[in-house]
């Protein structure tokens, strides 16, 4: 994947998301939801072999741990997902109006902040929770998680991606980062990328 070229799509794309409907992001949330419980066993399976893998390469049993994406997780992450759909709407809300002077009026607006870069760990889990809260805020973000769990991320984050077209958004507004490389490149995006968590 080239970096910069995913960020130049994400930057024109990032306007429509902020300008969508609450109803169309909950909607895309839903069919993630869906989506997930629909095709568990094909995550499960990536998962397995993540997990195979990591007992080859002598990953400690603290991390193996957290790598695990089971029916216990699917079940954390589907109610999160839940939770998230029941919150108001984060945007375009006027938390702050004052009159400066005669027909002049000064609004503080939440909006999103544009296009996110976000480094997790190998939880896979983490890449639901981060992509669900940047569809819901109207936020695109490039998703970079650990290698460990990279055949299980790669599962989730094209079942996301199928639920924002199905919903209607753009799936450009977000992106899945796998190597370190690309996080060089990334630090490089300075005018397409606000903000790096």
């Amino acid at each position: 994947m080239n970096i910069h070229d995913e960020t130049l799509k994400m930057r024109l794309a990032s306007p429509l998301l902020s300008a969508s409907s609450l109803e169309t992001r909950n909607k895309a949330l839903a069919l993630i939801r869906e989506s997930l419980n629909a095709h568990k066993e094909e995550i499960f399976e990536a998962n397995r072999k993540d997990l195979a893998l990591a007992e080859e390469t002598g990953v400690p049993a603290p991390v193996k741990k957290r790598l695990k994406f089971d029916e216990a997780k699917l079940s954390d992450v589907t109610e999160e997902l839940t939770g998230l759909m029941a919150l108001p709407d984060p945007l375009r809300n006027i938390t702050l109006a004052r009159e400066l002077d005669q027909g002049l009026t000064l609004y503080r607006v939440t909006c999103p902040i544009g296009v996110i870069g976000v480094i997790f760990e190998a939880r896979p889990d983490a890449l639901i929770q981060i992509g669900s809260l940047c569809i819901k805020s109207g936020n695109a973000a490039i998703l970079k998680g650990g290698k460990e769990t990279q055949r299980t991320n790669r599962a989730l984050f094209a079942l996301v991606q199928a639920a924002l077209g199905e919903a209607g958004l753009a799936q450009d507004v977000l992106a899945l980062a796998e190597s370190h490389e690309e996080i060089d490149e990334l630090l490089e995006c300075e005018g397409d990328v606000d903000l790096l968590i």
